[in-house]
């Protein structure tokens, strides 16, 4: 009988345990994105459209290790900023590498000043950071400005910023 009751005991920590780590990797009840990282676009400053940036690296400072996003990216349209959480200040340069650019070592540095927010999602998705945006700024190289669509950013799957290039129009060629 002891025996017996060992065996099933044993069963029943096996079937928790197969349980538990099937749970673990269940979505159902979960968004698919689980970070909180604000997506930024690209934009003309003088018509206001989106546009296409060429050859550029954007990379974080001031965080361990000093995170390279993008490396020398052809013609993109958007690039994730990721937030430090152990901090309340993150900066981000964008160096324009453009072979008439590159030699002039031209850079713009973006700087987001937040409050990270721990939030539990649900017991499916766990833990993650939510930020609420404080004050942000820009140098004016070729960046002419910046902007936040909100100030809470959460973990939707949506542009919170614009950044606005001064770019030079077809007829101004």
């Amino acid at each position: 009988m002891n025996r017996l009751f060992r065996h099933i005991a044993a069963a029943a920590a096996l079937l928790t345990l197969i349980g538990a780590a099937l749970s673990c990797s269940n979505d159902e009840g979960c968004t698919g994105n689980r970070s909180s990282i604000p997506l930024a676009g690209f934009y003309s400053s003088q018509s206001g459209s989106k546009i296409q940036v060429d050859s550029i690296s954007v990379y974080g400072i001031g965080m361990k290790g000093d995170t390279t996003i993008v490396d020398h990216a052809q013609l993109i349209n958007q690039v994730y900023l990721p937030l430090n959480v152990a901090d309340t200040l993150s900066r981000f340069v964008v160096r324009y590498d453009a072979v008439n650019l590159a030699a002039l070592s031209l850079t713009d540095t973006i700087s987001v000043t937040y409050k990270p927010i721990p939030y539990f999602h649900s017991e499916d998705c766990g833990a993650m950071y939510l930020f609420d945006i404080v004050d942000y700024s820009t140098t004016n190289v070729l960046i002419d400005s910046i902007s936040f669509s909100t100030m809470h950013i959460d973990n939707a799957n949506k542009e919170n910023v614009r950044i606005y290039f001064r770019t030079q129009e077809e007829d101004e060629q």
